[in-house]
């Protein structure tokens, strides 16, 4: 009450607080580092701060900073390569047969192959990106590796067919 009598108001006055660790200018440079390697992980720009801004700073000062400056962290998505040639031929082919009649997806019978990795690596990559940049999120497929096992399946308008595991390569004996 008495607060309230001399002041005005019962809420607490603004304090200095601590001063902050990085000034502008480096701030701007620690936005540098992430602009020109957006998948660099925040702890691994902490640790060369001391060579990039002239000081060390934590891995936490950094995520504040990017925070700050409206950067997200994004899960780079995997994307399959398409050639120029594809990318034409694709429209063309779904233009044909987008008209066809129902008795002809009667005789249709869709089949694909795909790889499943059981050894290695299917960590999630991430980049600091802002809101307009979203995607430039993307990192190609590695298309030959080992440690896959791969299989085939098929569907028609009558239902699925059999999953099956294919040994090797599958070629057009093996299909």
């Amino acid at each position: 009450i008495k607060k309230f009598d001399t002041v005005g108001t019962l809420k607490n006055k603004k304090r200095s607080g601590r001063k902050p660790v990085l000034d502008q200018r480096q701030c701007r440079q620690i936005l540098g580092v992430v602009a020109k390697n957006p998948s660099a992980s925040p702890v691994k720009i902490a640790l060369e701060s001391k060579n990039t801004i002239g000081k060390q700073v934590s891995s936490s000062t950094i995520r504040r900073r990017l925070k700050e400056a409206d950067f997200k962290t994004y899960v780079v998505r995997k994307t399959i390569e398409i050639t120029p040639t594809n990318k034409t031929k694709r429209p063309r082919f779904a233009l044909e047969y987008v008209k066809k009649p129902l008795d002809f997806w009667f005789n249709i019978l869709w089949t694909d192959e795909s790889a499943f990795q059981y050894q290695g690596s299917y960590s999630k990559h991430f980049m600091h990106l802002k809101n307009n940049q979203k995607h430039l999120a993307a990192q190609p497929t590695n298309r030959f590796g080992g440690g896959t096992v791969m299989f085939w399946g098929c569907l028609s308008y009558y239902g699925f067919g059999d999953l099956v595991p294919i040994e090797g390569t599958l070629n057009q004996n093996g299909y």
